[in-house]
């Protein structure tokens, strides 16, 4: 189940969230009821990078291997570039892996 956080400049263009996990489900075959999306939004001020309109940071399961790892932050990445119409290398993506016993879904430690 990975967990999704959008960081990016507050503008008029915002990922329409239900829309990004389902795209995101076309493009990993991940199952939309599993993707956890959340968007944050700063002013300007709030805000300082260098050319990136948004950061997106991804929390998932180390048992995950790194290509499925990948393949999200790539999906991420050209997803959240044409929901904000920005270039992709405007949008940086980390992944941070959760060990297993780390992540508490359903009532139980995955």
């Amino acid at each position: 189940m990975p967990v999704i956080t959008i960081k990016s400049k507050d503008s008029e263009r915002k990922p329409e969230l239900q829309k990004f996990a389902e795209e995101i489900s076309i493009k990993t075959g991940i199952a939309v009821s599993r993707i956890q999306v959340i968007a944050e939004y700063y002013s300007a001020e709030d805000f300082f990078t260098n050319n990136v309109h948004a950061i997106i940071s991804i929390s998932i399961s180390e048992k995950n291997d790194k290509n499925t790892i990948q393949e999200l932050m790539q999906a991420c990445a050209s997803i959240a570039a044409k929901h904000f119409s920005v270039e992709e290398n405007q949008i940086a993506v980390t992944a941070y892996p959760v060990g297993t016993g780390y992540l508490f879904v359903n009532n139980h430690f995955i």
